[in-house]
């Protein structure tokens, strides 16, 4: 009889794609070979799923076009059968895997589609297929710079498997820094890839990283609360900060003691109102410092900015003296004509406005105002009472107060 082998597939080949041709030699040393006298099969388990008629030449050269339709994935047999002249024929048959399905890849850090970092680039996940991952090369990683040129690729070493493992099979780390895989900061995009041992590729996975190590800046005036920028017992610090082409400030915040941070209200303008007396921020009176960082979005923290200021619970005090500068004690006094008070003030930091009222039998309120400066001032306060230019002074009961 004839003898039948197959030039085209062997056993354990594995097959992606349908239709495929089958193709071969027959040969017969007696009657010859029949060219009209040849079938191949498509055979799963016990099932034929394809059959036809082959193609054969007179040197004996074959072939047969299997169209695969709706096949299912997994082992198959392809038999092909071709008879002699005398009618004798020779069966010749391969197993082979049929693999449609592309290999599967599941990337578990970073957990999302982006990341913003200062450092390193962990990249790690999971991959398999069910008829075998490619033996070097299984997953591929691509790191590109923000034209889309590539800047190099990785080969992680991966644990295969078949089916989806447990943890994670694989890992690599794009380092950062000079003379690393990232030298500078900017947008990168990252491609991660799965290749089966027939050359089928996963869907691309891609990550877009934003590489900042550069620290933000905290300008360098810190504008602290004066007398006038007070708003009943709360005080405003305020101040800029800016990250240059970075991520941008994600926060600013503040401390008395370099250890209690708090945030501010606002980025490239903040804003930070405390009330001192409630939040027992500080025991004592006196000098203080306030200190302001930033951090940014990839975590790079700014150098500490400081800010000088005096905090002062203390009132200061008053006294009221006559011309001769004794200090009237009594309640009431008497005069007949213009006279002076002089004001002694004293504050532990300074004296900054002496204001006194003057009312005239409960009414006919008139005020004087006198901004000072100094530890301790004393005001002359002349021609009393207190009326418009060239009038006469009228007898009455003239109450004075005075705020310091």
């Amino acid at each position: 009889g004839p003898t039948v082998e197959f030039k085209s597939h062997e056993d354990g080949n594995i097959i992606t794609t349908f239709p495929i041709t089958v193709e071969g030699t027959a040969s017969d040393e007696g009657s010859g070979v029949n060219t009209e006298e040849g079938v191949f099969k498509l055979i799963q388990g016990s099932t034929t799923v394809e059959s036809g008629k082959l193609n054969i030449q007179a040197n004996g050269i074959w072939n047969g076009s299997i169209v695969g339709k709706n096949l299912t994935e997994g082992e198959y047999e392809l038999q092909v059968t071709i008879k002699d002249k005398a009618g004798y024929d020779d069966t010749s048959a391969v197993t082979v895997e049929y693999d449609k399905a592309l290999p599967q890849l599941i990337v578990t850090e970073p957990s999302g589609n982006s990341v913003i970092t200062n450092g390193n680039v962990v990249i790690s996940g999971k991959s398999w297929d069910t008829y075998g991952l490619k033996e070097n090369g299984s997953v591929v990683i691509t790191l590109k710079d923000a034209n889309a040129n590539i800047v190099r690729s990785f080969t992680p070493e991966v644990a295969k498997t078949t089916s989806e493992p447990t943890d994670n099979n694989w890992e690599e780390t794009i380092e950062v820094g000079e003379g690393k895989s990232i030298k500078t900061d900017g947008k990168y995009t990252v491609e991660i890839k799965a290749v089966d041992k027939v050359g089928k590729e996963s869907v691309i996975k891609t990550i877009n990283v934003d590489v900042d190590t550069t620290k933000p800046i905290v300008g360098s005036s810190i504008i602290v609360p004066t007398s006038t920028q007070t708003e009943g017992t709360s005080f405003k610090f305020n101040g800029i900060s800016s990250d240059g082409e970075g991520t941008g400030v994600e926060k600013v915040e503040i401390s008395f003691d370099e250890e209690t941070w708090v945030e501010a209200v606002g980025t490239s303008v903040w804003t930070y109102t405390s009330i001192f007396s409630e939040e027992k921020t500080f025991e004592t009176d006196g000098a203080k410092t306030i200190y302001v960082r930033a951090t940014d979005g990839a975590g790079n923290e700014s150098e500490v900015r400081s800010g000088m200021f005096v905090f002062d619970s203390s009132r200061p005090e008053g006294k009221i003296k006559n011309e001769e500068g004794v200090e009237i004690t009594g309640k009431s006094f008497f005069v007949g004509g213009e006279f002076t008070l002089n004001v002694d003030t004293k504050d532990k930091y300074s004296v900054s406005k002496i204001e006194l009222t003057q009312t005239k039998d409960g009414n006919d309120l008139k005020t004087y105002t006198q901004e000072v400066e100094g530890k301790e001032v004393t005001t002359a306060i002349s021609r009393l009472p207190l009326r418009t230019d060239g009038t006469e002074i009228e007898t009455g009961n003239y109450e004075y107060k005075v705020v310091v």
